[in-house]
């Protein structure tokens, strides 16, 4: 028999002598939901304060990390087949996580990993280091595939070929390299500073760079010749994009500009995009008719391409430091030092959303495939994982040991990726959100347990007629959402 209580504990007893099992499962405030695995190895607790934890009945240890909610976890169940855990709760979410990849693995460099991304198809990683290397990890495993890609000093900028067979690194040492992941052969870019910021062109026959030596450059894939003369700032290039059709070349620089480039022939186009500080980030919409940059002047600005017109100033209390468009381009996600990130209309630059608030800088963000959630990276040592149209967080935060470098989602949206100021990063599943309201999911915990939760915490065993009513409820819901 297991049981949950007041006194922040769920214990296991014996049911012929009454007796307490084994030593109590402590939470930090009161257990209010608990219930076993279907083979009895384990058991699920949920506990007042938002967290919900799996153990090992045998131990008496946890198992993994905690199932965080934002409010009270109020209900918890476990599937038929014992593999995924359900936890519902007060912050009206219910939440499916898959129990032997809810905590997913980590990756390993001898130095600070600096960035990391997806291969195009989802099944292997990149990584950069402060330990000189660029790796290539099996996405499902963690396992490294290959050959460390070395250079001379930091690997800081990373980018895949659309086909996934060529790698483009840069690094502190002024170069930038472009690897064959199947020879492990590379072509080296020449630069006369440190290598910032790196781009292949959207059908890999161009790659772009950009250097501590206040230029960019266009350059053959294949060859690694130069293309055109050198794109030319006054200050570091620290960004650099290609638009959707390939045409254009967009820099962003601590001049304080962002500038147009013809791709084909590295000439300029129209003016500078002009900002009051140092443009941190710069990229194009998805359509390819709108640019926007984020700068340390505490804004980020939306851009019409067609003649460089400025379109709406997006105003934060720090410098931007991130900025993306949703997948449809009818949103774009800045993030800034003032410990937020903020939703916008691409159209009217008007806020979309509620504030996602860290409690330190964002360093990161990424938005998934289906523009329904929004990935955050911060100082205050996590990652967070937010519902881009409410703002309200989505499962726990993933905590690290150092801030928050990077973040990235999977091509599927299953899997994100975070790591930064640490030699490890984490690769996690992505929680399945339950789009149906919290009480149709309780309902369906109460006929799978047989117990409801009352309004002071305690469990109450339901008799035969509270059971039926409730299972005819879900009969009659069921048969309304398939109608329709």
């Amino acid at each position: 028999m297991l049981t949950g209580c007041y006194d922040r504990t769920a214990r296991i007893w014996d049911r012929a002598s009454g007796r307490p099992k084994g030593a109590p499962f402590v939470h930090q405030h009161c257990v209010g939901a608990v219930v076993f695995s279907p083979d009895g190895t384990k058991i699920l607790t949920g506990c007042q304060d938002g967290i919900a934890r799996l153990w090992d009945v045998a131990t008496g240890e946890p198992i993994g990390t905690n199932l965080r909610h934002q409010h009270t976890v109020s209900a918890v169940a476990f599937t038929p087949d014992g593999k995924s855990v359900i936890t519902g709760g007060f912050d009206r979410t219910a939440l499916i996580w898959d129990i032997a990849e809810s905590s997913g693995f980590s990756i390993h460099h001898e130095g600070f990993i600096r960035a990391m991304i997806f291969r195009p198809d989802g099944q292997a990683i990149l990584s950069a280091s402060f330990d000189h290397t660029a790796r290539l990890w099996d996405a499902s495993t963690g396992a490294p595939i290959g050959e460390p890609m070395t250079h001379g000093d930091i690997v800081q900028a990373i980018a895949f070929s659309p086909n996934g067979k060529t790698i483009l690194t840069g690094s502190r040492d002024h170069t930038a390299r472009l690897w064959d992941t199947l020879t492990g052969k590379h072509l080296k870019l020449q630069h006369s500073g440190p290598v910032l910021s790196v781009a292949f062109s959207p059908d890999g026959d161009t790659v772009l760079t950009g250097s501590n030596d206040m230029t960019a450059q266009l350059w053959e894939s294949v060859t690694g010749k130069p293309i055109g003369p050198p794109l030319k700032h006054t200050k570091e290039v620290v960004a650099v994009a290609f638009s959707p059709d390939g045409q254009f070349a967009l820099t962003g620089s601590l001049d304080r500009t962002a500038r147009l480039w013809d791709a084909s022939t590295g000439q300029s186009i129209g003016q500078p995009l002009e900002h009051d500080g140092g443009v941190l980030a710069a990229c194009f919409s998805p359509d390819g008719k709108t640019i926007l940059t984020g700068s340390d002047d505490m804004s980020a600005r939306l851009w019409v391409v067609a003649d460089g017109t400025l379109r709406s100033l997006l105003k934060h209390n720090g410098p931007v430091s991130v900025a993306a468009f949703s997948p449809d381009g009818r949103s774009v996600i800045t993030g800034a030092w003032d410990r937020v990130a903020r939703v916008w209309q691409t159209e009217t630059g008007l806020p979309e959303a509620p504030q996602f608030r860290h409690d330190g800088r964002l360093r990161a963000l990424a938005i998934s495939p289906n523009g329904k959630s929004v990935l955050t990276g911060s100082y205050d040592r996590t990652a967070q994982l937010w519902d881009k149209d409410t703002g309200m967080p989505v499962g726990p935060s993933f905590p690290h040991e150092s801030q928050v470098w990077f973040v990235a989602f999977s091509p599927d949206g299953r899997t994100v990726l975070s790591g930064g100021q640490q030699q490890t990063a984490y690769l996690r599943k992505v929680p399945i959100f339950i789009e149906d309201p919290v009480e149709t999911v309780e309902r369906s915990i109460q006929i799978e347990t047989g117990m409801e939760l009352n309004d002071d915490g305690s469990l109450q065993i339901l008799d035969l007629a509270s059971w039926r009513s409730r299972f005819v409820q879900m009969i009659k819901a069921t048969l309304e959402l398939e109608s329709r």
